[in-house]
């Protein structure tokens, strides 16, 4: 608004005077970005819980905007996304690393290129207008990751989980508000993000973790579900066929699945397939593992977690070894059972996982 009061008198009142005030609050914004230093070892460390009260995401601009803004600029994917996950949604380095499964040094030097390279660059972004085909990549690399561990993160102690995932839906369906941004893909995303995030409020109890087979359906949002419907279908009219697409194949799966029944794991599997063979992931291999183990035999999951490699994120590596325990357990190998879930319990990073665990452990403790 200064810059208005110090412009418009001399040189008069720009035809779009809204977009004009957006478009300078984003290049004071991605001016700021240059003026960082290089992000030292001993940079405070920010983190995703300080999201509401980062100054980054403020400052006359939405996240949405300065997404674009700074996946508009000549950086490279990877550093256009690692940046907007520390300059947008002020996640800190550790966290950034965790989600892009990157060591921390990359996080580091990813961050000090982008910020050398815009202060090089020192040019302005426009209105958005101009987000092609890896600007947008860019773009919906960032809400996958920022929603990934907002559905990932308990509620505990504030609501940040449910401010992440509804954040993420927002953005997303601001920019199918615009014309160049009706793509299938978008769409797929925009699916993902409702049919996955309808259970959020499933997910913890009192503080402690619900999996999936023990939670309340009656809490998921039958609203986000029928929405989620809905993209996904405009999706699948493209010709194309994203991991977006996929992932959102298997929410629907979740979420359509006649309530008291199981989920139709063997198409499950499938779908699984799919995706590492296209997008082969960490993630979505242990993914494909435990799938194989609800689809059949239990020992037909385990003995295809157990020639993963666990050389990944904190967070999937719990998630891999608490299922080798779960499909323990269905064999009947109670001790080994309990040995892993110990195991696991190390290796939880909350208090509501580890929660969990400890009933797990107990309720073995008490079979042996």
């Amino acid at each position: 608004m200064l810059a208005a009061l110090r412009t418009w008198p001399s040189r008069g009142v720009p035809e779009r005077p809204v977009a004009w005030l957006a478009v300078v609050a984003r290049n004071r914004m991605i001016d700021a970005i240059r003026q960082e230093s290089r992000f030292a070892d001993n940079e405070p460390e920010e983190s995703v819980a300080d999201l509401r009260d980062n100054p980054r995401s403020g400052q006359g601009v939405d996240r949405k905007d300065l997404l674009v803004a700074i996946c508009e600029t000549d950086l490279s994917v990877p550093n256009a996304v690692t940046l907007s996950l520390k300059s947008v949604f002020g996640f800190g380095i550790r966290e950034i690393a965790l989600l892009l499964g990157v060591e921390r040094k990359a996080v580091e030097l990813r961050l000090y290129r982008a910020r050398t390279r815009l202060r090089a660059s020192g040019s302005s972004v426009g209105e958005g207008t101009s987000c092609g085909g890896r600007c947008r990549e860019a773009v919906m690399h960032v809400l996958y990751a920022a929603f990934t561990d907002g559905f990932a993160r308990p509620l505990e102690p504030s609501p940040i989980t449910v401010d992440l995932v509804t954040e993420c839906i927002s953005i997303a369906e601001a920019l199918l508000a615009e014309t160049h941004w009706r793509t299938p893909t978008m769409h797929a995303l925009t699916a993902l993000f409702y049919l996955q995030g309808s259970r959020v409020d499933a997910r913890h109890n009192s503080g402690v973790f619900v999996p999936l087979h023990e939670q309340d359906r009656s809490l998921w949002r039958s609203d986000w579900i029928s929405s989620g419907l809905k993209h996904f279908d405009t999706a699948m009219a493209g010709t194309s066929e994203s991991r977006y697409h996929i992932e959102a194949a298997i929410a629907a799966s979740y979420a359509t699945a006649v309530a008291g029944d199981d989920p139709p794991w063997t198409q499950i599997v499938d779908l699984y397939d799919r995706l590492i063979s296209a997008f082969p992931t960490p993630a979505a291999r242990i993914s494909h593992a435990i799938a194989l183990g609800l689809a059949g035999p239990p020992e037909r999951g385990l003995a295809a977690l157990e020639h993963l490699e666990s050389e990944h994120g904190s967070r999937l590596r719990l998630h891999q070894t608490a299922a080798e325990a779960e499909f323990l357990q269905r064999c009947g190998r109670r001790a080994e059972s309990l040995d892993r879930f110990k195991e696991a319990h190390e290796q939880a990073r909350t208090d509501s996982e580890r929660a969990y665990l400890d009933r797990r452990i107990q309720d073995l403790q008490d079979q042996l």
